[in-house]
């Protein structure tokens, strides 16, 4: 009931029950149209400032999400380029056992044999001439150098490979605790995103209830700008008793009864610095 206090049950009570009791009396500020119409529009400031953060909440969660998804496909990229890396490193290091091995036999013919001779050296004394010589000489030379620069291109390669396999492991690492920490994010944003919708609903409320009152004391009432709404309103329902007791016989403006035209409130619900204690 908005129009009748929470403090006014204990009245009622005591004035069903014919008990009387003196308590020193409480003052209530006196409201007004103006001041209704001026909470009403604080309402709906207050409103339209809740739907700009329900937008803005809105979109915060599509794009921490979308933040989410690139996060997951660029993760299975990164599992794809180390898969290639480490079949290309597994392949590399094959071909290097191989050049070791082709390595291995053509330092073994440059050894000398039993009798102090090197078939290279064999091989490079029996040319026909001297411009065969520096032929034989130069290919052999070659050979060895072709060889070794493979197996360093192979293992500069390897290093190479390794290196960017680590630098893809702790981006991914990375990743995943960036994907957490959106995560977490994400959840929390729906949270608030609950919340702004429940105030919403809860503004709206307050709202229609504060323009039902405004049109019910404008219209029905009668009650200028400027005018005190209780004053207004006791006095049309004085004028508009059937009885001499008092009784209201309209509904305020949010559908209830008073149950008398005059009083005062002893203490409003809660904690009493009258009674000590909260009621």
């Amino acid at each position: 009931m908005k129009y009748l206090k929470r403090g006014s049950y204990l009245l009622l009570i005591i004035v069903l029950l014919g008990v009387q009791l003196i308590v020193p009396p409480v003052s209530v500020e006196a409201k007004t149209l103006a001041n209704m119409r001026q909470e009403l529009a604080d309402k709906q400031a207050e409103y339209e400032e809740n739907q700009e953060k329900h937008k803005l909440t809105e979109e915060e969660i599509a794009q921490t999400k979308q933040k989410i998804e690139d996060i997951n496909k660029e993760k299975n990229d990164i599992e794809i380029s180390i898969g290639k890396l480490n079949d290309e490193i597994a392949d590399m290091s094959d071909k290097i056992v191989d050049m070791n091995d082709e390595i291995k036999s053509i330092v073994s013919n440059y050894q000398l044999s039993t009798t102090g001779q090197s078939p290279y050296l064999e091989y490079i004394f029996t040319a026909t001439d001297f411009t065969d010589f520096i032929y034989r000489m130069a290919i052999a030379e070659q050979l060895s150098q072709y060889n070794q620069d493979t197996i360093n291109e192979y293992n500069r390669l390897i290093k190479e490979n390794e290196t960017k396999r680590q630098e893809m492991k702790d981006k991914q690492a990375s990743l995943n605790a960036l994907q957490e920490e959106l995560s977490a994010h994400y959840a929390s944003l729906g949270t608030e995103l609950a919340t702004i919708s429940e105030a919403s609903i809860d503004i709206e409320d307050e709202i229609e209830d504060l323009k039902q009152a405004i049109d019910t004391y404008e219209n029905t009432y009668g009650c200028s700008e400027n005018e005190d709404i209780n004053t207004c309103r006791d006095n049309y329902n004085r004028k508009h008793s059937g009885s001499s007791g008092g009784y209201a016989s309209l509904p305020s403006a949010a559908g209830f009864y008073r149950p008398v035209t005059a009083g005062r409130i002893n203490a409003n619900y809660g904690y009493s610095a009258y009674y000590g204690s909260y009621h």
